[in-house]
């Protein structure tokens, strides 16, 4: 409902009885764009630097320390500030290679909007090995280094926090994330983790989870899509240190076996548009701005027809007298048959 009204279909299986137009004045739309416009005006960048090290002039400047490690060259020893400044400034710079790979700016934006429309947004970030990233790891550029970063915008329909009532992402017990994909792009995964790819197959319109939005049900009966869940969970050490492990299946076969992320924390980002206590997912003011948005449609739609009956009020004739009839021509000469008391009630307009 809240994606309809912020679209614009405002008047959602409502029969307008002898088609009288239905207006809307979309506030709700006007309001949201100005406020995502605001939040998202701000670009985000990120510079990398390490505890303890300062970031001076002199240091970031040693071009020569960083064309020794461009080729391959590792200096012994203990490592310098400025080697550590290098290296900070390399991550820097591959952020903001990676954002712009990424379109990072338009992944914010639709963040943002399912923030407004839901209450929620969710960046997933994971590891592709496909991503060819152009570079070799030899000089006869014969091995290709292949996998990088990636990005998607997660419906929050379709992700699933361990506990509900806990807002903290990293205090999750899992993350449950449900995508609906290609067939066989799903076959091509599995065969990738030496998995059997017998029992994956489309599972029809009454297999999958509601999508978000109206078009998410539209989905044809013959669709060769297939809902994957993917499930992310952290595993604990005797010391108390934790990884993040995941594990990806269909309703009836295994994609990915359990394996290690590698990483501490959940690669998952929240945003959300109203907090609320006590609960993973936020809200959204578009609940609470329908029945205002409603009240204007109505109040004006109501005037257009009041403004229709004055400006064009119904017309009643006498048949007996006037039996050709008339019509909306204002040229148009009328005959009528009878005495002037006749003609005086041969036409009038309803008051």
């Amino acid at each position: 409902m809240n994606e309809r009204f912020f679209v614009g279909d405002q008047w959602h299986g409502v029969d307008a009885a002898n088609e009288k137009p239905l207006t809307r004045r979309n506030i709700i739309k006007r309001i949201g764009e100005y406020k995502m416009s605001i939040i998202g005006s701000a670009p985000i960048s990120v510079n990398y630097s390490a505890e303890g090290v300062p970031d001076t002039t002199d240091i970031y400047a040693n071009a020569v320390l960083k064309q020794q490690m461009a080729n391959g060259i590792i200096p012994q020893g203990n490592t310098t500030n400025t080697e550590i400044s290098v290296v900070m400034s390399a991550l820097t710079d591959y952020f903001k290679i990676t954002a712009e790979r990424l379109k990072y700016d338009d992944k914010k934006d639709q963040m943002l909007r399912n923030a407004y429309i839901s209450g929620t947004g969710i960046l997933y970030t994971y590891w592709d090995s496909d991503i060819r990233t152009g570079l070799y790891a030899d000089e006869n550029r014969q091995m290709p280094i292949k996998g990088d970063i990636a990005c998607e915008v997660l419906d929050i329909e379709n992700v699933v926090f361990g506990d509900p009532n806990n807002e903290e992402v990293e205090s999750q017990p899992y993350i449950i994330i449900a995508q609906r994909k290609d067939v066989d792009a799903v076959r091509r995964e599995a065969e990738k983790y030496g998995q059997p790819i017998d029992e994956i197959k489309p599972d029809g319109v009454n297999g999958y989870y509601n999508n978000a939005g109206d078009r998410g049900q539209d989905e044809p009966a013959n669709s060769r899509r297939i809902t994957v869940v993917t499930k992310l969970y952290k595993k604990y050490n005797e010391n108390g240190e934790c990884t993040v492990w995941g594990k990806t299946v269909t309703q009836n076969a295994v994609i990915r076996p359990e394996w290690n992320l590698l990483i501490h924390r959940y690669p998952i980002a929240k945003f959300v548009w109203e907090r609320r206590k006590s609960c993973a997912y936020g809200d959204s003011e578009i609940t609470y701005q329908i029945p205002n948005q409603i009240a204007l449609n109505q109040a004006h739609s109501i005037s257009v027809w009041a403004m229709q009956n004055t400006g064009m009020p119904k017309t009643i004739i006498n048949g007996d007298l006037i039996p050709d009839g008339i019509s909306n021509d204002p040229a148009e000469i009328v005959k009528i048959y009878g005495s002037a008391e006749d003609m005086a009630s041969a036409i009038r307009y309803v008051t």
